[in-house]
């Protein structure tokens, strides 16, 4: 599987470097971000996310966790997360940062559990579309 984005995690998290990552959607095109923004703590998150983050109600679906900088906010505060990725590279970064648990999966075929909260942030928020 050609998975650039994991392996832009994966050198990040193994040398504390790799090269930014592109990212086209919905609503924007050629959005570089550089690989350190999925690693980043409690402290250096904007309010929003922050926000959302205080939103999260008992067992959460992290949708896009990428290197799982929320996830594990939320697991050490005592939430049931599952962290879900479509990329396997990133996925067993996940997993060696100390996230329980992980799914490779897409989000519009995923459909193994129920969830209190679905989390979507970042570029996530893309996959709701619109409010309707």
């Amino acid at each position: 599987m050609n998975d650039p984005f994991g392996e832009a995690i994966l050198d990040y998290f193994e040398n504390g470097k790799a090269s930014k990552i592109i990212v086209n959607s919905n609503y924007t095109e050629d959005e570089e971000i550089p690989p350190s923004w999925f690693f980043r703590t409690e402290k250096e998150m904007p309010k929003i996310e922050l926000e959302a983050l205080k939103l999260c109600r008992d067992k959460v679906l992290d949708v896009g966790a990428a290197a799982g900088c929320h996830s594990l906010i939320l697991q050490k505060k005592g939430f049931n997360v599952t962290a879900l990725v479509i990329s396997p590279i990133a996925a067993e970064v996940m997993k060696k940062r100390g996230i329980y648990k992980t799914v490779v999966a897409d989000i519009f075929k995923y459909s193994e559990e129920k969830f209190d909260t679905i989390l979507l942030l970042m570029n996530g928020t893309g996959i709701a579309g619109t409010i309707q």
